[in-house]
């Protein structure tokens, strides 16, 4: 079984070494968020995504806004079917890619 929680701590943790340009962060907030909405949907307690997200050393700025990222999801209504879940989790993960690029990933370092 896929563990979204410790797959965004992972994404939160490499994001700035990993990204060297606004793109490649932006594509990895983007990752980092369809994460979040699967965690959401599959269940995760939220007390148990916020503590991983704590458990970081990512900067101070990229935690705050993964903070607003997972209050975001746990606020979206929850689905029942597999099909309508992938679309929300994917149109999650696309809305905040764009937020980011649309704000030169100002917020995210």
């Amino acid at each position: 079984m896929r563990r979204p929680a410790l797959a965004l701590t992972a994404l939160i943790i490499s994001a700035p070494a990993y990204a060297a340009t606004t793109d490649e962060l932006c594509s990895v907030v983007g990752k980092g968020a369809a994460l979040t909405m699967e965690a959401c949907l599959r269940g995760a307690p939220i007390d148990r995504v916020l503590a991983a997200l704590e458990k970081t050393d990512a900067a101070p700025a990229l935690r705050a806004s993964m903070r607003t990222m997972i209050l975001a999801a746990y606020e979206t209504p929850a689905y029942t079917t597999e099909e309508v879940k992938a679309r929300v989790i994917r149109e999650f993960g696309t809305e905040w890619q764009v937020e980011c690029l649309s704000h030169d990933a100002e917020g995210f370092y």
